[in-house]
């Protein structure tokens, strides 16, 4: 896969515009924020060849709530140089990944934000599983990851309450690697 990502549209162009401005510096798992971005906005391009450039502008953009400097006023600047619908994708997103650090496992329904989330959880449950096969210690490497550890039953969850909503494609893949992060966990635990 890993079709091109389209700079075509002008939205487009401009998120990947803003996503350098407001990445810099920063990183997301073992990637740069800017490299993690648009790795997503690849995925969902692969799986998603017509998606709009509203979504594909929120997949490069979709951790500005985190990266973003807080004096600007984010939704004023996303609705401004993007598009109200942008915005609220990745403020759905940013619920999704805050309710998910609180424990609490409750996904997105709203079509448009699950199918930038699965593109989101395929780039990073690769980069974790990816990290697991590269290790010399699977024990500690697992140790240091307890986040994710913790996260793979909601994305079991997520799987499910998404699998009918998502491209068929996207949803088997986000099935096989959450199957595989259970299995590598699983063998670390006995």
């Amino acid at each position: 896969m890993s079709a091109p990502l389209p700079h075509d549209h002008p939205m487009t162009a401009i998120a990947l515009t803003l996503a350098r401005s407001w990445y810099q510096g920063h990183e997301v798992g073992n990637d740069s924020a800017l490299a993690h971005a648009v790795r997503v906005a690849r995925v969902l391009h692969d799986y998603v060849p017509d998606a709009s450039p509203e979504l594909l502008a929120a997949a490069l953009v979709h951790d500005a709530p985190d990266f973003a400097p807080p004096a600007d006023d984010l939704d004023a600047t996303l609705d401004r140089h993007l598009s109200p619908e942008v915005t609220r994708i990745v403020r759905a997103l940013e619920h999704e990944h805050r309710a998910l650090a609180d424990g609490r496992h409750v996904p997105p329904m709203d079509p448009a934000v699950l199918v930038v989330s699965t593109a989101d959880k395929l780039v990073s449950i690769r980069s974790v599983l990816e990290g697991a096969d590269a290790a010399t210690g699977a024990a500690t490497y697992w140790r240091t990851r307890s986040g994710f550890v913790l996260a793979v039953s909601y994305f079991r969850l997520f799987h499910c309450a998404a699998a009918d909503l998502i491209p068929a494609a996207m949803a088997d893949d986000l099935c096989h690697l959450v199957r595989r992060a259970e299995a590598a966990i699983r063998r670390e635990r006995t």
